[in-house]
């Protein structure tokens, strides 16, 4: 369902927007959906297996086997979009493609709301092997918030409003609703688990990002 949100944003920006814009934002839409299913197996394939050691109470293992999938999930994802970021300019004239690749600032903005979704997911995946359903009021409330901030700022940032709007709703809602319950249930704190997971892929991201906007890479 929020899926189905951001992805409308291209088509409603495709209304409005200069045509260079639109092509490049599409694009770049495009390989991050890439990028972040790509990203998903390391840890959706392990699902079923989390759920079973749930309903053995095998909980420490459950967490192990999680954090595994987890850690996998966020560097395949990091190194895809470092990697896009890179060489997607290169690429596409050495193609002879007539779009160009979305700006730096952009792209890290892109990246970020995509990289913070992964992680709100994830949480909210290893807590449904409760069977207490949480991801519909998550995406529904997000979703909403997106759509708010999308059009809000629309008029004052053009295609930036969309990216800003996937990282409000983020971080307004569906990372921290969803973490929150996945912590409390398995009695795990923030740093403790995130240290060596989600904080260190993170931080590269943002490296990277203020990195490749200073040198326009």
């Amino acid at each position: 369902m929020y899926t189905a949100v951001v992805q409308a944003s291209g088509l409603i920006y495709a209304q409005i927007g200069s045509i260079t814009n639109i092509a490049s934002f599409l694009l770049g839409l495009r390989i991050l959906n890439n990028i972040r299913g790509f990203s998903q197996a390391p840890f959706y394939s392990k699902i079923p297996l989390l759920a079973r050691l749930r309903a053995e109470g095998n909980i420490k293992r459950q967490i192990s086997i999680a954090r595994q999938g987890m850690i996998l999930s966020y560097w395949i994802f990091v190194l895809g979009y470092i990697s896009v970021g890179i060489l997607a300019t290169p690429l596409l004239k050495l193609i002879g493609s007539n779009a160009d690749f979305v700006e730096p600032l952009l792209w890290a903005c892109m990246g970020l709301g995509f990289f913070l979704e992964r992680y709100g997911a994830m949480h909210i995946q290893l807590y449904s092997t409760t069977n207490h359903i949480i991801l519909h009021i998550a995406n529904g409330v997000s979703g909403v918030i997106y759509l708010v901030f999308s059009f809000l700022l629309l008029d004052f940032i053009d295609v930036y409003a969309f990216p800003v709007a996937i990282i409000i709703s983020q971080l307004g809602f569906y990372t921290w609703y969803s973490a929150r319950h996945s912590y409390k249930i398995f009695h795990i704190r923030f740093w403790s688990f995130e240290k060596y997971n989600m904080i260190i892929p993170l931080v590269l991201i943002i490296l990277y990002s203020v990195f490749a906007e200073f040198y326009r890479l």
